[in-house]
């Protein structure tokens, strides 16, 4: 009889990993939680979760026990809506800096330089966080929706790492302020854009330089590939999330 392996794995959108098989492990681990929760650590008496939304959530574990707990305290979330400064790189054919009144992708903006822009944009923006909003048990993040293709956070000066697939979010606990702060996130995407500008350019107008005459479409020159979506694309949201521990069956309840 044909035997095999069943091993529970907890991945985001977009993640990866290795699975390299040892010799036996009976650590405890998850079968399955909700994908808002982030799982921090798992002992044989309680759980340790970051809860993003208010709710009910159920965690099986793998030796059958079950436990239900639910959060009600995160606070609605605050959407930075109104315009963003973003600043281009000079010798593209873009201006020093535009100010967007709401985020689109580059590709949808009326200058011809910017929609076939390739490299890397800042953007930049202040905001106000409520005092209230620093609490003992819980951490700040920075959601900024959707973006292509890569991105590095500043917050007040302060590099807050880089984000390259959903969800793009990092947590700025430890770099945000009461009161005012300045954001800035640049973001670069792939060099495509640019090359299917300069196929459509006249030759003395075209920005780069390439030995590649492919586009990589098959049967399709770069003068006849369509633009892929670019920048922040947003919503850009400050979130709250509590942590929480679970108390497993047998135990005192959550707290």
């Amino acid at each position: 009889m044909a035997q095999g392996l069943r091993v529970p794995l907890q991945l985001g959108p977009a993640d990866s990993l290795f699975v390299v098989f040892r010799k036996s492990d009976d650590r405890l681990h998850l079968i399955s939680a909700n994908p808002e929760l982030k799982v921090r650590d798992i002992t044989d008496h309680e759980v340790h979760v970051t809860a993003f939304k208010n709710g009910v959530y159920l965690l099986k574990i793998c030796d059958g026990r079950t436990a239900e707990f639910g959060v009600n305290e995160i606070p609605s979330e605050i959407r930075l809506t109104g315009g963003w400064k973003v600043c281009f790189p000079a010798g593209w054919g873009t201006p020093d800096s535009v100010t967007f009144t709401k985020l689109m992708s580059w590709t949808e903006h009326e200058n011809p330089g910017i929609r076939c822009f390739s490299g890397i944009a800042r953007y930049e923006k202040e905001f106000k966080v409520p005092g209230q909003w620093s609490r003992d048990n819980s951490t700040l993040y920075l959601d900024l929706g959707r973006l292509w293709c890569i991105g590095e956070v500043l917050l007040n000066g302060r590099s807050l790492g880089i984000v390259w697939k959903p969800p793009y979010r990092v947590d700025i606990t430890d770099a945000v302020r009461p009161g005012s702060n300045r954001l800035d996130v640049e973001v670069a995407n792939t060099w495509a854009n640019r090359l299917v500008g300069d196929a459509l350019s006249p030759e003395g107008q075209r920005r780069c330089r390439t030995n590649i005459t492919g586009s990589g479409t098959p049967r399709k020159p770069w003068r006849e590939v369509p633009l892929r979506e670019s920048g922040l694309l947003g919503p850009v949201s400050l979130l709250i999330a509590v942590e929480k521990t679970v108390a497993l069956p047998g135990n005192s309840s959550s707290r």
